[in-house]
């Protein structure tokens, strides 16, 4: 969107028509994730939670409802908009992220991601960060990011890589204050 903005594609006016118009999609084909609320049930348990999406807040809203995790106690929706329409490949967005959380120690953010771009840049910011998936869903090659603290299959193990095992209570892994640890995951759909 900001590099649309700066190459004269659209101009501020048409920001909000834009983003309205990308994301008017079709959600139907997105099945509620019974199993995924239940690992992010567990991760509330031990930190707070928040979206962090290079799209609109709407578009997330939507997301979450389709998969059934919207009523979850989300601090949050970080958007585009919060990041002065930056995308996650900026450090800037981060640095949004974190101010709007209210965290000011980057170490305490964990980040869980599907993109190497913006894992890439998560760690630059100074968060622990998680890759979410193992194959490059156009090629079906291995994914491969040294930048990754971690890497998983899917969402689905963020509960067994933090120590959630069953309904056993762990403190996140961060500089020693679970309190203090803040969890921002995609919503992309």
């Amino acid at each position: 969107l900001k590099g649309l903005l700066e190459e004269g594609i659209i101009d501020a006016a048409g920001v909000e028509d834009f983003l309205r118009e990308v994301h008017d999609i079709d959600y139907s084909d997105i099945a509620e994730d019974t199993a995924l609320k239940a690992v992010l049930e567990l991760v509330f348990d031990v930190a707070p939670c928040w979206v962090f999406t290079a799209s609109a807040r709407e578009h997330a809203q939507r997301c979450l409802r389709a998969v059934g995790v919207d009523a979850l106690p989300w601090r949050g929706i970080i958007d585009t908009r919060d990041c002065g329409l930056e995308s996650k490949h900026a450090i800037s967005s981060f640095e949004a992220a974190m101010k709007i959380a209210g965290v000011t120690d980057a170490t305490g953010c964990l980040f869980a991601d599907d993109s190497v771009k913006n894992v890439r840049s998560a760690k630059k910011a100074g968060w622990t960060t998680v890759l979410v998936g193992l194959y490059d869903r156009d090629t079906g090659a291995k994914i491969e990011c040294p930048e990754a603290d971690a890497h998983v299959a899917s969402l689905h193990g963020l509960a067994d890589l933090l120590g959630l095992n069953g309904h056993a209570k762990a403190a996140a892994p961060t500089n020693g204050a679970a309190a203090a640890a803040t969890v921002v995951v995609d919503a992309a759909c």
